[in-house]
């Protein structure tokens, strides 16, 4: 049940700051806004890193740290950037609507990649989230 209250949690943080971003975007462009938001972020993270999990910064394989790597160039340069520029041009409520459907080719790929089971649920969310796309891309 944590588990629940956690990612709930996690979705009342990446709600918030939407409008945390949209409120930055009106006085700067997205570029600028993703570079000031990445240089902080960074700043923070790599310091509770060093304090809380020094040991374990060591990374040896050389594969998982591509597989890192990769994941921080999509993830924190070209997604937040993709994401702050459509909260600027889109406002909130549309680009997080449309930021919202990552499960959708999260399924995809875990699916296809990852050898995951397509089940009943998962299915049948994947088709919820289709039709929301549907609803909010057609607004007018």
């Amino acid at each position: 049940m944590i588990v629940v209250v956690f990612a709930l949690l996690a979705s009342v943080g990446f709600g918030t700051s939407a409008i945390f971003i949209k409120l930055g975007l009106n006085s700067m462009k997205s570029t600028t806004g993703t570079f000031l938001s990445l240089v902080s972020g960074s700043l923070i993270l790599i310091t509770i890193s060093l304090i809380f999990y020094s040991n374990e910064l060591v990374i040896a394989n050389k594969t998982i740290f591509s597989w890192l790597i990769l994941s921080a160039l999509l993830n924190f340069l070209g997604g937040r950037y993709l994401n702050y520029t459509s909260v600027n041009l889109l406002g909130v409520a549309r680009a997080t609507t449309i930021i919202g459907t990552a499960p959708l080719f999260a399924t995809v790929l875990a699916i296809t990649i990852g050898n995951e089971t397509l089940t009943l649920p998962v299915l049948l969310g994947t088709l919820m989230i289709i039709f929301g796309l549907l609803m909010v891309i057609s607004e007018k």
